[in-house]
């Protein structure tokens, strides 16, 4: 009798050649295999499997842990900005807002992901979004509340982008992250 079992990630690293001096993880502990060499875009290169290091998507991704979360967009008006509906966002509380900086804002106590930009005198403002912009265009720093600032961006590339993840369940309550509880 024969039986095929699915490989999965975790049952193929062991199949990477890792660099000397890399430590190999003797059990799944979140991180990943980063391949020392990167994958050309333009001229192909030579296939090298061996790895640089192993890489917790969490410590790359969250620099302060007790005041990141996740989000995910809703919406297609800031597409410009690479954010397509349904992406997932790591959003930092802990991080200083700047002229630029993508944003979850607290707007007449609903969210908003919005671009900050300046006014002429200088003044922090939130840009409108493509699809809903306010009457006067842009918000002033007294018209709303920045909740956190948007560090990095995860979306997929497969078809579907609007199918919902199967693994995505509800982990509790974050309380904590509530716009009242400042």
């Amino acid at each position: 009798m024969l039986a095929l079992v699915p490989e999965t990630a975790a049952s193929r690293a062991h199949r990477y050649r890792y660099a000397p001096g890399d430590r190999q993880p003797s059990e799944p502990t979140g991180a990943w295999p980063l391949l020392s060499r990167s994958v050309p875009v333009d001229i192909p290169a030579l296939a090298d499997d061996q790895v640089e290091c192993c890489l917790s998507l969490d410590t790359h991704l969250i620099r302060n842990p007790e005041a990141s979360f996740l989000v995910r967009v809703r919406g297609d008006g800031l597409e410009q900005a690479g954010l397509h509906d349904g992406d997932l966002l790591v959003v930092d509380r802990a991080v200083p807002p700047l002229a630029g900086s993508l944003v979850v804002a607290v707007v007449d106590g609903k969210f908003a992901l919005r671009r900050l930009s300046r006014d002429a005198k200088g003044r922090l403002m939130l840009e409108p979004s493509g699809l809903n912009p306010t009457p006067s265009g842009h918000l002033s720093v007294q018209d709303f509340e920045i909740w956190g600032v948007a560090r990095w961006v995860v979306h997929r590339l497969w078809p579907n982008r609007d199918q919902s993840p199967r693994d995505a369940r509800p982990c509790g309550s974050l309380s904590t992250f509530s716009p009242t509880a400042r």
